[in-house]
């Protein structure tokens, strides 16, 4: 079903679309859903009633339309652009909207560019004023009408609306290109060593003992013996001290440690 849209300058609101439907046609539990809650890609509207007839005035503001948005996009705005225009139709649902209810048409279609957003012309009502033929249409003139810096990302684009259009599997396609310089082919992450597995760095270096080297051990004194610095200039102070002897039968009650790496499990 085709509405009436008529487009009107204000002076305090500035440019107005407006549009009428029956009060039978009214879709109340949208309606009321989008005054309390009014989602970013649908212009901000007001409604009366006028003689059995529901007046909807959308205001524009400085949204203009996205056929004045031509010229040549990066990669990641056209996928952005595109992204933000399919999006509105797949998750209009949680404002209890219908993705028929929005006016598709490249004249109705609103683009801000500093911010990279759409704006549709919503209209809740039970009878739909789009469908499927209107989506395609709406898509096939904005690719022609816009470009984008990558030929090959615009030719993946064009066949995938000329073919069977599926909203859900182009904006998919376009999911690499949201992020900023994302390879096309992810690397695979860093595998964990297993359990069984035994790391070896091969550059590590062996040091074995020199046999020129004295061999330091403890010295075996009584606990009354004193350790006194040979170096020690006679304007050093020097602190004594004492080391005292262990007894073996302590020893053997200690339990010995265990050498080795420590081993970390993967998660």
């Amino acid at each position: 079903m085709k509405y009436d849209i008529q487009s009107r300058n204000d002076f305090g609101s500035g440019s107005l679309l407006v549009t009428r439907i029956t009060e039978e046609d009214l879709d109340k539990k949208a309606l009321y859903t989008i005054q309390a809650d009014t989602p970013d890609f649908i212009f901000p509207f007001n409604f009366r009633s006028i003689d059995g007839q529901i007046e909807f005035v959308y205001q524009l503001g400085s949204y203009e339309k996205m056929q004045y948005n031509t010229g040549l996009f990066s990669a990641r705005e056209y996928a952005e652009m595109w992204t933000g225009l399919l999006n509105p139709l797949l998750d209009c649902g949680d404002w209890f909207m219908r993705p028929y209810s929005f006016v598709l048409d490249n004249e109705y279609l609103y683009y801000d560019r500093q911010k990279n957003t759409v704006s549709y012309m919503y209209i809740p009502s039970v009878k739909d004023c789009s469908d499927s033929y209107s989506l395609k249409e709406m898509a096939v003139g904005l690719s022609n009408q816009i470009s984008v810096d990558d030929v090959n990302l615009e030719n993946k684009v064009l066949r995938a609306i000329m073919a069977d259009f599926n909203p859900t599997e182009l904006l998919m396609m376009l999911k690499p290109y949201m992020a900023s310089n994302v390879p096309a082919i992810m690397q695979q992450p860093v595998r964990e060593p297993a359990y069984s597995e035994v790391v070896v760095c091969e550059s590590a270096p062996v040091y074995e003992p020199d046999e020129a080297q004295p061999d330091i051990r403890e010295p075996d004194r009584d606990d009354a013996d004193i350790i006194e610095s040979e170096s020690a200039s006679p304007l050093d102070i020097v602190i004594n001290i004492p080391f005292k002897r262990r007894d073996p039968k302590v020893d053997k009650k200690e339990p010995k440690k265990k050498g080795g790496r420590s081993i970390f499990s993967a998660h």
